[in-house]
């Protein structure tokens, strides 16, 4: 990671829009054959084979689940190849993700019990409790906060409204300390560092621009993807909110939900400060 460089033209909080951020990932054109297509998918059953550490466990089979920002359908997908879930449904404003999503259902046959719903939810209206659980996780909660004065307490409730009870929300946090931290000695100046993506990822490189508001506790991201191919894909950025664990459970329990595990990782491992992730079950009272 290198050290922050200054750059006067800072972008705009317009710039960081987060529902713009994921429209058109992985649209079909992005896969040069089937093979890259099952490579990635592949990929994407690995990742959820380690946030179901945590979540499995808490389900019999039986539950009708509701996932928050469910991009490419791979956490629900996952869950109903290992006969997790009775049937759930994934929600996400980026049209491209949830068609992957779609398709990679009715390819897997999971079509009949899988729903993809591309929709903005922080415009959907109220809805009676008819979910056992709610899984809002890679960070997708910290969008709304900051999108939105006020957001994130409205869509707090809004989650735990669709809980039955003795239902369970599962939320992950990203906290970036340690980019945080050389943000802070360098106020208003971004943070630039790129990443090479797995092989089996249609893109190569992923290049980060990153700025800091302590005063809000937002964090601004402007990303850049450059495609095996060659291509660029540019001009994305997103913005989310960035929560200490306190300020998330005062949320939960103005909400009606019960912290009942806070970790530090997707093993179980007790949060503490300075961790990369916060992975947050909380329970609504029956």
């Amino acid at each position: 990671m290198q050290a922050p460089v200054s750059d006067p033209q800072r972008p705009s909080p317009a710039d960081f829009d987060s529902r713009k951020t994921y429209q058109g990932v992985e649209a079909p054109e992005g896969f040069t054959d089937p093979d890259a297509l099952e490579k990635y998918r592949a990929l994407c059953r690995g990742k959820s084979d380690v946030e179901g550490r945590l979540i499995e466990p808490l389900l019999t089979g039986n539950e009708r689940i509701l996932e928050i920002g469910c991009g490419n359908g791979r956490n629900l997908i996952r869950l109903a190849e290992k006969k997790k879930l009775r049937s759930a449904l994934g929600m996400d404003v980026a049209t491209s993700r949830v068609a992957f999503a779609r398709e990679w259902a009715r390819d897997s046959g999971l079509d009949r019990i899988l729903e993809f719903r591309d929709s903005d939810v922080m415009v959907e209206p109220a809805a009676p409790a008819s979910f056992d659980m709610i899984i809002c996780i890679t960070a997708a909660f910290g969008y709304f906060g900051a999108l939105e004065k006020g957001g994130d307490a409205r869509m707090m409730e809004w989650m735990a409204g669709n809980l039955v009870p003795g239902g369970r929300l599962v939320m992950e946090l990203y906290l970036y300390p340690g980019e945080i931290a050389l943000m802070r000695e360098r106020p208003g100046e971004p943070l630039r560092h790129w990443a090479e993506l797995p092989a089996s990822d249609p893109f190569r490189f992923y290049l980060h621009e990153r700025w800091w508001d302590g005063k809000g506790g937002i964090l601004y991201h402007k990303k850049l993807f450059i495609h095996r191919s060659g291509r660029v894909d540019e001009g994305r950025g997103d913005s989310q909110r960035i929560y200490r664990l306190d300020e998330i459970s005062v949320l939960m329990e103005r909400s009606g939900l019960k912290v009942e595990k806070a970790c530090g990782d997707w093993n179980g491992k007790p949060y503490s400060l300075g961790d990369e992730i916060l992975v947050i079950q909380a329970l609504k009272p029956a």
